[in-house]
């Protein structure tokens, strides 16, 4: 059985036979959340679900969106400030996510955010086999919403 998964740790690892994409996410970007994570961890947090790689990613979007609106020499944001940063995740100023480029619209939802596709083995073991994507492609640098209309 194959479904999508919210994130995989194979999906930005090379491997034979599957290309890395040019766009649409980062190997660096995930080494450096597997770095943080196993940093002073006796074992490694099991990473095949996803669990741990989507919260990581939010809590880099909410540090992206706190430092965006945090007016210089200012110790903290306005909590409204923050709110207004959300549609500004993009182009640029996108989060470089372990599970991908995160890139949010006007209304603050991803777009064309990379979907890993996993097999679910009869032993109950999962298996990356791909990513995909809403738009049918990996989104075009620097992760702007596709004009429409």
């Amino acid at each position: 059985m194959r479904y999508a998964a919210l994130a995989h740790p194979d999906a930005w690892v090379p491997a034979e036979g599957r290309e890395v994409p040019a766009t649409g996410g980062s190997p660096k970007a995930y080494e450096t959340f597997l770095k943080d994570v196993t940093r002073d961890a006796k074992e490694p947090p099991p990473l095949a679900d996803g669990q741990a790689i989507v919260a990581y990613d939010a809590m880099a979007t909410a540090v992206h969106a706190i430092r965006q609106a945090t007016p210089q020499g200012a110790r903290h944001p306005a909590a409204a400030d923050v709110a207004t940063q959300w549609p500004q995740v993009k182009g640029s100023l996108r989060v470089e996510g372990a599970s991908g480029w995160i890139c949010l619209d006007n209304y603050g939802n991803p777009y064309n955010k990379a979907v890993p596709i996993v097999e679910l083995a009869p032993n109950g073991s999962q298996r990356f086999v791909q990513i995909a994507w809403p738009e049918g492609h990996p989104p075009v640098a620097p992760c702007l919403p596709p004009k429409r209309g």
